[in-house]
Parts: C-alpha cells; sequence; structure tokens
C-alpha cells in the first residue's frame, strides 16, 4: 500500500494482518511495523481502536499489543485453548490494566457495517464530518512527521436557501448528490471529500502545496458553475460554489488554525462577490518591512542541497521586493517549494562592493505573470543569522528605506 493510501484502506490493511497473521504474534507485529513504516500512520495504535475503542499513542499501543499478546499465552496456558486476540484484549484491559468499563463485543463484520454508517453522509454517500476530522488529524501528523505540504479546502453552494426555497429539498438534495459526483471526479483516490453539514463541503489535499491545491479547487469551482448553468440545469437554477483554501504548514500546523483559516477564506470569497476561490494568507512579518531598491542591492537566491553542508547546487536570478530583520519577499522564474532551505545573497553597489549572504527557509509562495514569463513571488523567513550578518544587515535597512524614498 502506499504512502497516500486513504485512512479507510488504512483501517482495512489493519484488519487484514490481523486476519493474516494465523495466531501468529509475531507475524502480526512485523506486518504492523510494515505498515506504519510504509504509510507513516500508527498502526498499533489503529488495532486496538478497533478490538476495544480505546485511543492510545502509536508508541504506548505497540507496548500494550505486545503485553495483550504475552497475556494471551498466559490464557492459553490456563485455558488449555487459545481465546482468541479479542477475548484476550478485552480481557486485559478489563482485568491487567483496567481501561475497559462494559465492554460490548461485536463481529468484524458488524464493526464495518457499524462503522461505515458512523462516518458516512446518508444524502451524498461522502464521509461525514466526523470523519473527515479523524482523517485530517492523521494527515496532518503524517504530513508533520515527513515535512510534507497538506492543503484543506472549505466550499459552500452560493444561495443554496433560495434554490431550496423555490425548486423544494427534492431538486435540493439532487443538487447536493451530483455536487458530491463532481467533488469525487475532482479528485485524485488519496484525497478526502466531505460533507461538512448542510451545503458545505470539504475537501483533504494530502501532498499538495497552496498552488497545487488552488487548481485543484479552481476545477471544482469550473465544473459546478458548468453543470449548474441554465443550459444545462435549466431556467432558474443557476447554482455556483464558492471556496477557501488553507494549507499546512504556512497558514497553521494544526487542524483548529487550519479549519479556522479556511473558513476565514471562504467568508472572504462571499464577500468578494461568490463564485470564486480565495487561499488564506498568513502573515509571518516579526519586524517592520523596508522595500529594497533594485539600485542598490541585487539579490541572487539558491537553494541548498540537503546533502551538501556548504556549496549551493542551484542558483536563480532573483527581483527584490522587500526586507526587514527577519525575513525577506523577493520574485524570481524559478518555482520553489514551501519548506525549501534557500540562501539570499544581497550585493551592494559597485561603488563599495560588499556581498552578505542570509539562510533561510521559504515559509510562502505564489505566482504571478510578468509579460513573458511566470514569476514566482517567494516569502523567506531568515534563521541562523550570526552577530556578523545581523549587523551587516541593521546598517543596510535604513539604507534601503533611504533609496526606496528617492526612488519613490
Amino acid at each position: 500500500m502506499s504512502e497516500g493510501a486513504g485512512e479507510t484502506d488504512f483501517t482495512r490493511e489493519v484488519l487484514l494482518a490481523l486476519e493474516g497473521s494465523g495466531g501468529s504474534p509475531e507475524q502480526l507485529q512485523s506486518r504492523l511495523i510494515e505498515l506504519r513504516h510504509a504509510t507513516g500512520r500508527p498502526a498499533f495504535s489503529n488495532l486496538l481502536e478497533i478490538l476495544t475503542g480505546i485511543l492510545l499513542p502509536e508508541e504506548a499501543a505497540e507496548c500494550s499489543l505486545a503485553k495483550v499478546l504475552g497475556h494471551r499465552e498466559k490464557l492459553l496456558r490456563t485455558l488449555g485453548r487459545d481465546p482468541g486476540l479479542p477475548v484476550a484484549t478485552f480481557d486485559y484491559f478489563i482485568n491487567v490494566d483496567p481501561k475497559l468499563h462494559s465492554p460490548r463485543m461485536v463481529e468484524i463484520e458488524k464493526y464495518w457495517e457499524i462503522e461505515r454508517l458512523a462516518i458516512t453522509d446518508p444524502l451524498t454517500g461522502l464521509p461525514n464530518r466526523r470523519r473527515f476530522c479523524v482523517c485530517a488529524y492523521s494527515e496532518l501528523r503524517r504530513a508533520a512527521r515527513y515535512s510534507l505540504p497538506t492543503s484543506l479546502l472549505f466550499l459552500d453552494l452560493d444561495d443554496f436557501k433560495a434554490t431550496n426555497d423555490r425548486f423544494g429539498h427534492r431538486d435540493g438534495d439532487r443538487v447536493l448528490r451530483e455536487v458530491a459526483e463532481l467533488l469525487i471526479r475532482a479528485i485524485r483516490e488519496v484525497d478526502v471529500a466531505a460533507r461538512y453539514g448542510g451545503e458545505e463541503f470539504a475537501v483533504l489535499l494530502p501532498e499538495t502545496a497552496k498552488d497545487g491545491a488552488a487548481a485543484v479547487a479552481e476545477r471544482i469551482r469550473c465544473s459546478v458553475e458548468e453543470r449548474f448553468s441554465s443550459s444545462k440545469a435549466g431556467p432558474g437554477l443557476d447554482l455556483t460554489i464558492s471556496g477557501g483554501l488553507a494549507s499546512f504548514p504556512v497558514d497553521g500546523c494544526n487542524l483548529e488554525i487550519l479549519l479556522s483559516r479556511a473558513d476565514e477564506a471562504l467568508y472572504a470569497a462571499k464577500s468578494r462577490g461568490k463564485n470564486r476561490i480565495v487561499a488564506a494568507f498568513s502573515e509571518r512579518r516579526r519586524s517592520a518591512r523596508f522595500p529594497m531598491s533594485e539600485t542598490l542591492l541585487r539579490p541572487t537566491l539558491s537553494l541548498q542541497d540537503g546533502s551538501c553542508s556548504e556549496a549551493a547546487v542551484l542558483e536563480a536570478p532573483a527581483w527584490a521586493k522587500n526586507i526587514s530583520r527577519s525575513g525577506a519577499l523577493v520574485e524570481t522564474d524559478r518555482m520553489i517549494e514551501v519548506g525549501s532551505p534557500v540562501r539570499l545573497s544581497l550585493e551592494t553597489d559597485a561603488a563599495s562592493p560588499s556581498r552578505l549572504t542570509l539562510a533561510g527557509k521559504v515559509v510562502r509562495v505564489g505566482a504571478r505573470d510578468e509579460g513573458t514569463g511566470k514569476r514566482f513571488e517567494l516569502g523567506i523567513d531568515f534563521d541562523g543569522i550570526g552577530p556578523g550578518e545581523l549587523g551587516a544587515l541593521e546598517a543596510i535597512l535604513p539604507v534601503c528605506q533611504e533609496a526606496a524614498a528617492e526612488e519613490g
């Protein structure tokens, strides 16, 4: 199974590991470790949650399962027969490490049916809000562990209440089902589209930075606009959709913040006229910024190779925008991903040439069209600036301000 496999597929793989272990503790543990390494997801924690409803951190779950398997061996010797893993697990968490009160055992097949009903929206067949949040928490843990971008999209049908009032709930329900189908067709298998509530939908896009997520969102918006245009859906059923987008880690490092930022962006989309996608913008400035004068400073951007300690392996020309004690904004004709370590070299005027090189990390990327070709606007946060570099930077800032004032 690939790292990008969905949460439901992962749970199924965990159950297959349980069923295919043939009662062998070693085989079960080995398979769960393989799944964890392959996906970055908590396999031991997932198995214990399925069996008991107890949710433990992965390390604690792995330790607990080892103890459960040891307890199963003791029961086998005492009873003269193998009680099986589910019974041994319940007995362990009731009598040895009391974490269960009034437990209830169910067949795995029945478990799947109950779980499916609990996590699925009955109208659209999409995951519901609860399931979406579980998947999002899991993906964000994986994204943090492997330094992967992840994006979250909120979508809301424009003026849907008026459509419901005019055409009735039957047509309203049909619209929601068709929008769900459009969402599924617009995303990858590893993505998660959910009905978040009412006429609001949410989409989780693992391993997708903001620019890529914006392209997906725009594809969804266009498909809804086309499907429900008057020429296709009939007079009066002109429906559109608006969306708000937020991305990890640039807009927030946990689900609550990302949901809030995406919701704010959705509100902005509605207030700007609807039928549009708006991406959240995270203001990260910790210091006042000054315009960088092109006549004073000539920046060069270098992307560092993680396997090299010193040499930059890629250099790109850059156009100066602004700079502060904590970061800079530049434009370049090369796409550099969020999180990439870079070095910004600033060469001063020819009268007294000198070069200041500052290490940092790309924290924001935006695309701009500049006539003949595309430029990318990069927000860079400086890190690890030494006293000497800081002193040189402090000397440059007021000169930048004066030069920009003269040019203006």
